[in-house]
């Protein structure tokens, strides 16, 4: 059976430019974050001091925690409700939307900003906070706040096809302003080198990033969303939100699970070697992080159109290109997966097998397609639940009978059987309620057709 390009990757001359243009836009703009984060890592370790650096980072991990929980969920709810609603020009449903989302998390924000400083005034000696602690935790408090808003104007800007445009400000403004802060301001050795400045800049420079994100936002929206009476679906969205937000824990937890069983049952050296080799395993998923992205709201554009075929069409073009990038990466850090861990140091390289595990079920990840994002995209949130529940549950259980025994490398498997696990689930789900197949084999029925209102492929 002879198999061309053409029939390999289909559909490439469709009108898919705005999708693409997304992709290229995310790939580039994520290469220049993770300049800038290198940069500012080392920059702010080298004038702060390992005291201060580290104060500085814990903070920053709190925040991260609290911007978690103020947001969770309405990342994915916002990209997908507000390309619907543009679809089906329910501009009174977007505004509402907008408006609830963002009174929401001002909500959350300053609760969680109340408990951090009660937390603070009762045992905030622990902390080694020094004479500016108090200011430090309003600062935190703020950027807690604004990294959510940020969240909220990014998710937005994604459902108008502005997945560009809701990324520039956090990868590109805020960073380049805030090592431009940390070259100016924070000189070796001189009284504003400290945490508390390291923090300040931080949060000025997002207050600035977010100022510009929303310019580009109000900019981007309609004008029919701008004069709409806000609409609200309150009980409608909360019901989405509780799956949403529970997704996001689940798929933090499991992720995070193998490092803290093995931290807690092994060695530090063996945690810090497979840290190592999962950091360059979750390069060969890269390429779908990249593509899911722009993706995201196509997906919920066409759903609501009833476009199902370009849908089918594009999700295979996306699986086979995805793998195929996904391959390279795989094949080089299996050749030179022992140069690599090299770098860490020499003691590193006895990680190359879990290396190997970690990305095989990466490269099945992608291949298996964006399963999650098609199901959440389409309103079929629970069904993504189940799956990562499933897998999170597979996990604990493999990583409490393997890891005693074998180490990382048992961690290894546990991870990798569980990733699997839950993307088999989730193909056959996207299967039974889209009609689609999600992999690179790209399953395709031209004869038969969808029907918007029924939930499996007829």
């Amino acid at each position: 059976m002879k198999l061309s390009l053409k029939a390999w990757l289909p559909n490439l001359t469709a009108p898919l430019s705005t999708l693409w243009r997304g992709v290229v836009g995310t790939a580039l703009l994520q290469g220049v974050a993770w300049g800038f984060a290198f940069l500012t890592s080392i920059e702010l370790a080298n004038r702060l001091g390992a005291n201060q650096y580290g104060t500085y980072a814990y903070l920053l991990s709190w925040v991260w925690v609290g911007s978690l929980i103020a947001t969770s969920g309405f990342e994915r709810l916002l990209v997908r409700d507000v390309a619907t609603s543009m679809v089906r020009r329910e501009w009174p449903l977007a505004k509402g939307l907008l408006r609830w989302s963002a009174s929401w998390v001002w909500r959350v924000s300053l609760l969680l900003g109340l408990l951090g400083a009660l937390i603070w005034t009762l045992f905030g000696r622990g902390w080694h906070l020094g004479k500016s602690g108090a200011w430090m935790i309003g600062l935190a408090a703020l950027l807690t706040l604004v990294s959510s808003l940020t969240s909220l104007r990014r998710a937005a800007l994604y459902g108008l096809m502005k997945v560009t445009q809701g990324q520039l400000p956090e990868m590109v403004v805020q960073p380049a302003l805030f090592l431009c802060w940390i070259v100016l301001l924070l000189g070796r050795n001189t009284p504003h080198a400290t945490a508390f400045y390291a923090l300040l800049g931080h949060t000025a420079t997002t207050v600035i990033a977010f100022a510009v994100g929303a310019f580009l936002l109000w900019h981007a929206l309609p004008g029919e969303v701008k004069g709409a009476t806000p609409g609200y679906r309150t009980s409608d969205w909360l019901r989405a939100l509780k799956p949403l937000w529970w997704i996001n824990i689940l798929t933090m937890v499991s992720g995070k699970l193998d490092f803290l069983w093995l931290g807690a049952v092994r060695s530090p050296e063996e945690v810090a070697f497979y840290t190592a080799a999962g950091r360059g395993a979750m390069a060969v998923g890269v390429p779908l992080l990249v593509v899911n992205t722009a993706l995201a709201p196509a997906v919920a554009r066409w759903w609501a159109a009833g476009e199902r075929r370009r849908l089918q069409k594009t999700i295979t073009l996306v699986a086979r290109l995805t793998l195929l990038g996904a391959t390279v990466l795989l094949l080089a850090l299996i050749l030179f997966g022992q140069v690599f861990l090299g770098w860490f140091g020499e003691d590193f390289t006895v990680g190359r097998g879990v290396l190997v595990i970690l990305c095989l079920g990466q490269w099945v990840n992608v291949a298996m397609g964006s399963v999650a994002l098609l199901l959440t995209m389409t309103g079929h949130e629970r069904d993504t639940l189940i799956g990562i529940a499933g897998g999170a549950f597979l996990n604990l259980l493999l990583s409490a009978l393997l890891i005693p025994p074998f180490g990382m490398v048992g961690a290894a498997l546990a991870s990798t059987t569980s990733l699997i696990a839950w993307n088999l689930i989730l193909v056959v789900r996207v299967r039974q309620r889209l009609g689609i197949d999600s992999t690179c084999l790209g399953w395709r029925r031209r004869s038969q057709e969808w029907e918007p209102s029924t939930k499996r492929f007829n």
